[in-house]
């Protein structure tokens, strides 16, 4: 198993809560449901490299080569595609020179292990983004906003809306886009695309997700968006396979990811036979 990231689970990690999950009733972190998958995982001999970025593949003969950045090829007959997605990322002035000290994609473990007390701006209107106010909110003395492009009912599930409707320390924003990142040393203010200042000390972006395929090109087949093409999990090259949010037509929930794994990996078995 390879994976491009330090830590592996991708943007499910960084779930702050996931609570449509079979078996915890009480919800539990993606961090620690991820942790969870990589024990087991090595119990089963899993051999995991990471962080290992693939940059391509290609067939030769029955097997199938994948290619790293650093041009270690491993030699395989059949290849599981099951890296998700990645954030979809911010065009606002300035952002560069705050990203990874006072703005995140995410909701990174640096930001919940800290203790400082700030004011938060989310970004975004789905269920990521309010399992994150809900994280934050947790704290009396913190101060959290989100702004959210259309309204809090499009993409947002009711329970969330209820929930974070009831937070004292919680103010949504519809209608409202960032534009600028201000300040000198550290983030002082961020200006919206009507041109108000709104003044906070750490930002995170929930504003979606793309897939991360172009390496795969032009051997596997892609949409015009870049996810997999693939039927009964098998994409346009024999022998590779895909699962997940990565798959075209997949429905993003990490439950469904899990499923669609098993099934692809009956469909590997039966090519490798």
């Amino acid at each position: 198993m390879i994976d491009g990231s330090d830590t592996l689970g991708g943007r499910a990690r960084e779930s702050s809560a996931i609570e449509n999950y079979p078996g915890f009733p009480e919800g539990i972190t993606g961090a620690e449901l991820m942790r969870r998958f990589a024990d087991q995982a090595i119990k089963f001999h899993t051999e995991i490299q990471c962080p290992v970025m693939a940059a391509g593949i290609r067939k030769d003969g029955d097997r199938v080569i994948t290619t790293t950045d650093d041009g270690t090829e491993y030699v395989s007959r059949a290849v599981m595609l099951a890296m998700g997605l990645s954030y979809r990322r911010l065009v606002a002035a300035n952002i560069s020179r705050f990203m990874g000290t006072s703005v995140f994609y995410g909701l990174p473990d640096s930001v919940l292990q800290s203790r400082r007390r700030c004011s938060y701006v989310i970004v975004g209107g789905a269920n990521s983004a309010g399992q994150a106010v809900m994280r934050l909110a947790r704290n009396p003395g913190t101060k959290v906003t989100m702004l959210i492009r259309r309204t809090i009912h499009d993409q947002m599930s009711q329970y969330l809306i209820e929930r974070i409707r009831k937070m004292p320390n919680v103010e949504v924003l519809e209608g409202a886009e960032v534009s600028a990142f201000h300040g000198d040393r550290e983030l002082s203010h961020v200006e919206l695309t009507n041109g108000e200042a709104m003044r906070c000390g750490r930002v995170l972006i929930f504003i979606g997700a793309v897939p991360k395929t172009q390496w795969l090109r032009p051997n596997v087949q892609l949409d015009s968006k870049g996810f997999v093409q693939a039927t009964n999990f098998e994409t346009s090259m024999a022998g590779v396979y895909a699962a997940g949010d990565v798959r075209l037509g997949s429905i993003k929930r990490v439950a469904t990811s899990i499923g669609e794994g098993a099934a692809a990996v009956q469909s590997t078995y039966r090519f490798l036979l």
